[in-house]
């Protein structure tokens, strides 16, 4: 299943839908939205729940956790059946479930009813089906970009739940618990998944009827494509990545709200403009420098230069904390943590997108049919280090400042050495000919993460591409080429 497989789902040969027509992997854009303005929504409001049912505050943290949790189990679980009976069935059973269970979360009036409510909501996330329809449908030269605006569509949906909450919160409806805020707030959310519902049902076209004749698609090559060692890597990279972002989210509100002489003493207010700063940051990232990377690297080469990037700051973060521990807080340190967060964060948002890419590129290579079953694999992986972040970047604070962050640090430098030696055989293999430190734009875009014959730099590929008059002589390539090629020999030699 090579790149053939791939090339049927163009934009201009897609079928039409019933009333307009949504390009499949742009619709499977949708569901993660709705499925993070639920989540955001009852996250401001899920502490005054549990006050008004006087419960415990420990049920604040069950909740969210029997949500993460239910989410990997149903990664691999709808990953494999969209396998079997269609990847547009299985998301339109998801949306109808996320309306079963969002309404059914609006009526609770116990905590132990809205945990299993918010259990079977977590394990109807469309988030890994999101990623199975785009690896499906989406041409290969816009893989990466596609994966790119998961991104902003989850911190979309987050920050449009985050002001439903807000104001629809404020309704009292007299339904449901408390004054019925709650109740509108959820139904709010509600209101959207069918919105979505209405657009994937009437703006996408399923797939063709089947003859009796034809042979059923079954998944083929599963084991021989998961069971490797570049796949593993990409799982590994989406855990850390996830688990990374958990945890960077506890210590970010530990270290800026914290009292002093221990924190900076931060406001509710001061600490939401740095979530807001953050949330722009990301989405300037995975809109603009993803894009930016994508066309002048290969997602194996990416991976790697991304992974620099973030144990550099990671250590960096890890110093400062422990200089911290020793020597007590520094002056404008807030600015200098911050700033360095934002700075790992700018770089970690982009390899997210491309671990999803490299599974993505595993399940058309070395799978058929496949495509449900292994990027519900690798969403497991994402979605477990999400669930289990924050408890241990939490747990490691209490022990000493700077102890999770030598944990992400190690646990990012053990998945740059792996992604270092993917990257290496992928050379020596011939599947990848760009050199690491070569980022320079391909006029044939050939840096996707397609089988597509690469070239060692681009020079050679516009030898190929355009006659002997228009090739560019040795005399025009620039300062930044130089420094490239002179940081590829320095690294070969390194290495061998």
């Amino acid at each position: 299943m090579g790149l053939e497989a791939r090339e049927a789902p163009c934009d201009t040969q897609e079928p039409k839908g019933w009333l307009f027509t949504v390009t499949p992997w742009k619709a499977a854009l949708l569901g993660p939205f709705v499925d993070f303005t639920g989540l955001g929504v009852i996250l401001p409001l899920l502490p005054f729940f549990v006050r008004d049912t006087g419960a415990d505050t420990f049920w604040i943290g069950a909740i969210l956790s029997a949500q993460y949790a239910a989410v990997v189990i149903g990664s691999a679980f709808w990953g494999r059946m969209a396998d079997f009976v269609g990847v547009r069935k299985v998301y339109l059973l998801l949306l109808v479930l996320d309306v079963i269970f969002f309404t059914l979360s609006a009526f609770c009036t116990t905590v132990e009813s809205l945990l299993i409510c918010r259990f079977f909501a977590g394990f109807s996330a469309i988030m890994p089906l999101g990623t199975a329809w785009i690896s499906a449908t989406c041409p290969p030269e816009k893989i990466n970009t596609a994966f790119s605006f998961l991104v902003p569509s989850v911190l979309g949906g987050f920050i449009c739940g985050s002001a439903i909450g807000a104001t629809a919160g404020q309704l009292k409806t007299g339904i449901g618990m408390g004054d019925g805020g709650w109740f509108a707030a959820v139904m709010v959310s509600t209101l959207l998944v069918c919105v979505v519902l209405f657009i994937i049902v009437f703006g996408t076209a399923p797939p063709p009827v089947r003859k009796a004749e034809d042979e059923k698609l079954v998944p083929e090559g599963v084991k021989d494509a998961t069971c490797t060692l570049s796949f593993f890597a990409c799982c590994l990279t989406s855990f850390i990545g996830a688990n990374e972002g958990g945890a960077m989210m506890v210590m970010i509100s530990m270290v800026l709200a914290t009292d002093g002489p221990d924190g900076f003493s931060y406001s509710q207010s001061q600490v939401s403009g740095v979530f807001v700063t953050l949330a722009s940051v990301l989405l300037f990232s995975s809109v603009i420098f993803s894009a930016f990377l994508d066309k002048r690297t290969h997602a194996l080469q990416r991976i790697v230069l991304l992974g620099f990037a973030t144990v550099s700051i990671t250590l960096l973060i890890t110093l400062m904390m422990a200089s911290w521990q020793s020597g007590g807080l520094w002056s404008h340190g807030d600015l200098i943590f911050v700033g360095s967060v934002i700075a790992l964060f700018f770089f970690q948002c982009v390899m997210t997108p491309t671990a999803m890419a490299m599974a993505s590129l595993v399940a058309s290579n070395k799978a058929k049919n496949a495509d449900g079953t292994i990027m519900g694999i690798q969403q497991m992986f994402m979605n477990g280090g999400q669930a289990i972040g924050p408890i241990i970047g939490g747990s490691l604070y209490t022990v000493n400042m700077y102890a999770p962050f030598l944990y992400l640090f190690g646990f990012e430098a053990v998945a740059l050495l792996l992604n270092i030696y993917v990257f290496r055989q992928a050379r020596k293999d011939g599947e990848v000919e760009r050199q690491l430190f070569n980022v320079r734009k391909s006029t044939l875009g050939l840096t996707t993460t397609t089988s597509l014959p690469t070239f060692q730099s681009a020079n050679e590929a516009e030898k190929v591409a355009a006659p002997d008059s228009q090739v560019q002589s040795n005399d025009a390539i620039t300062p930044v080429d130089k420094v490239a090629k002179l940081g590829d020999s320095m690294w070969d030699e390194a290495y061998i």
